[in-house]
């Protein structure tokens, strides 16, 4: 199935959980130490997400990183909602890599507030 409309949370325990769906401004400091690298919050445009991704839509490959796609708080869209925002759509996007093996590395992602697209473009010299 495609992980982004599955809303199915596969998780062990609520500190994994946390750790696979949570900002990390909302985690506590034992819990911000499992967390091996972590990347963004970025912005990427839909388009250039979509490229990344595999045929099922459940991973999304970045050089020789591999992430499983999950959505903030596990606040999945509609499939309705997903179609409508254009491929120039930004997404916020974070990446996160844990120590735990047995923890799939993910990206988190968020559709992006208008102030972030704000920034995002201003960042890229567009506005």
């Amino acid at each position: 199935m495609c992980a982004l409309f599955n809303s199915t949370a596969n998780t062990s325990s609520q500190l994994e959980y946390k750790l696979t769906y949570w900002p990390r401004h909302m985690l506590g400091p034992s819990a911000r130490r499992a967390i091996f690298e972590e990347t963004g919050p970025r912005a990427l445009r839909k388009e250039n997400f979509l490229a990344g991704c595999n045929e099922e839509l459940t991973h999304f490959t970045n050089l020789d990183d591999k992430f499983k796609i999950v959505w903030l708080f596990n606040n999945i869209p509609s499939r309705d909602e997903w179609e409508r925002k254009s491929g120039s759509y930004l997404l916020t996007v974070s990446t996160r890599k844990f120590r735990n093996a047995n923890m799939e590395d993910v990206i988190i992602l968020s559709f992006c507030s208008p102030f972030e697209a704000k920034a995002a473009m201003q960042r890229e010299g567009k506005l």
